[in-house]
């Protein structure tokens, strides 16, 4: 029964982790091609289909060590009128998107809250009801998660690209030789296997439980 609750638990975070990618990655999408880069919607990532943007090693290592990825959107910059600041604007987006995601999610909890105590114990309703819970917090969890984790400023997250259309070119170009670095620096900070990352996944547990309480 227990071994069974721990995969219920992990599909129920990937596929959180998975919708929390593909909001994500769809309004990044939407956004571009409202600026005037049609690069994402003519590579068919104009679409709130998870199939398309799911990358399967990502996914894969998601089950092994909690840290996965989705398909980076692409974006060329050079077909926005204002390159610097349109750039900004997409890969806000996508943050803003989860961060909605996440308002949305804890007023889900809100509402459905109240309708525990009142529900049949002897159905069917009383076995679904606790997972539609804890898929609405596993999916306010993941899209917290994505919000936070992509104002890094680090390749290939959004914060790297935001800060790339803020900074000026001679500071841009300068901070370009990090990117080999980047993926190592990602792993220490996000991965719960290091020391700092286990800090860091416990402080986004932590808040995510408070903000679940806090609407409860």
């Amino acid at each position: 029964m227990i071994t069974l609750l721990i995969v219920v638990s992990y599909v129920f975070y990937a596929i959180a982790y998975l919708l929390a990618a593909t909001v994500h990655n769809y309004f990044q999408a939407l956004v571009a091609n409202k600026m005037g880069d049609l690069t994402a919607k003519a590579d068919g990532y104009l679409t709130l289909n998870p199939l398309k943007h799911v990358d399967i090693l990502g996914l894969a290592l998601f089950f092994v060590s909690r840290i996965g990825w989705t398909k980076h959107v692409p974006i060329n910059e050079y077909n926005f009128k204002k390159p610097g600041r349109d750039q900004v604007i997409v890969y806000l987006s996508g943050i803003g998107a989860n961060i909605l995601t996440v308002i949305a999610c804890l007023g889900l909890i809100k509402i459905t809250n109240p309708v525990a105590p009142i529900l049949p114990t002897n159905n069917i309703i009383s076995i679904i009801y606790p997972l539609i819970g804890e898929f609405l917090f596993a999916l306010t969890l993941c899209s917290f998660v994505v919000a936070i984790t992509n104002l890094l400023p680090l390749p290939p997250l959004d914060g790297y690209y935001i800060l790339q259309g803020i900074l000026p070119k001679q500071i841009k170009f300068s901070f370009e030789t990090f990117e080999s670095y980047s993926p190592w620096v990602i792993a220490l900070i996000l991965s719960p296997y290091s020391p700092i990352g286990l800090q860091i996944s416990y402080y986004i547990v932590e808040t995510v439980y408070k903000l679940v309480a806090f609407v409860s």
